[in-house]
């Protein structure tokens, strides 16, 4: 009876050993599909924090322009008035040197 039972037996062992790979195969695949979920995970945690950091950095950075800008525009406006202050008194001489020409000029000419 070996003759007849004798290949239904190694049918039988052989998909064992089938379903016993199959087995490891799906354990294996979930393994590395859980792997890759946590890495994702991970991933995703560090690109949340770096975006943190990069808002947080270009806050700061526009907080500085902003700061730079104001120190800017205030040493812009000091600059200005110091001009106008420095063409005021150029004007002011001009016309004494002008009276004073004119004086001289009078005055030669007397």
């Amino acid at each position: 009876m070996d003759w007849f039972f004798g290949p239904y037996v190694v049918y039988l062992e052989q998909q064992e050993k089938l379903r016993i790979l199959h087995e490891k195969f799906k354990e294996e695949v979930n393994k590395q599909l859980l792997d890759c979920r946590n890495s994702l995970e991970d991933f995703e945690s560090y690109r949340a924090e770096l975006k943190g950091v990069a808002d947080k950095q270009k806050s700061s950075h526009k907080k500085l322009l902003v700061n730079a800008e104001k120190t800017v525009g205030a040493q812009l406006n000091d600059a200005e008035t110091k001009i106008d202050d420095v063409q005021k008194r150029v004007r002011k001489r001009m016309k004494g040197l002008k009276y004073v020409l004119k004086e001289l000029i009078a005055e030669t000419a007397d």
